[in-house]
């Protein structure tokens, strides 16, 4: 795992895509998997790469560093290369892994309650927890929460009329 300057450049028209990562070889993974699916983020080099393929696409470090010094050493090759695929001109750090306060997280869960998915997308939730164990403490809170939905006059006259249904369905 190295921690570094990276740039997607386009062999067909030598345009450029500068980033920087704490783990380069992840990162990279990351760009071609998200191109390859067609789900990648920056619409230009998506187009660029539907067009051109991924043959014309190469992967360069451009240097290792640390991890703290890499916005300041992006920073410096945006500015030197004034690269074509970047969408913003500033090297700013990711949020990925950043906490979330209670307040944000909140305020997020409130607008996603009542979204419906789509069956494909639910295939897709489902498909990605396939073979994840819980631990011990998640299967008792999932077991909690059982009990007391059967608990609840209202939940289980509305499960005895499910199943009475689909019995008589299934005859």
């Amino acid at each position: 795992m190295s921690a570094g300057i990276y740039q997607i450049r386009n062999v067909v028209n030598e345009h450029i895509y500068i980033g920087s990562s704490t783990n380069l070889d992840r990162r990279k993974k990351t760009h071609f998997n998200d191109l390859s699916k067609n789900k990648h983020y920056n619409e230009y080099l998506q187009r660029a790469y539907n067009k051109y393929g991924e043959d014309k696409f190469i992967f360069e470090i451009l240097i290792t560093c640390s991890p703290s010094e890499c916005i300041q050493h992006e920073q410096q090759f945006l500015d030197q290369q004034n690269p074509d695929y970047n969408l913003s001109k500033n090297a700013t750090k990711s949020l990925a892994g950043c906490k979330r306060s209670d307040r944000f997280r909140k305020r997020v869960s409130k607008g996603r309650k009542g979204m419906k998915f789509s069956d494909e997308h639910r295939e897709n939730i489902r498909k990605g927890h396939l073979g994840i164990k819980p631990s011990e403490e998640t299967k008792e809170k999932m077991r909690a929460a059982q009990r007391k939905r059967r608990s609840d006059p209202k939940d289980r006259e509305k499960t005895s009329k499910a199943i009475t249904k689909w019995w008589k369905e299934r005859r």
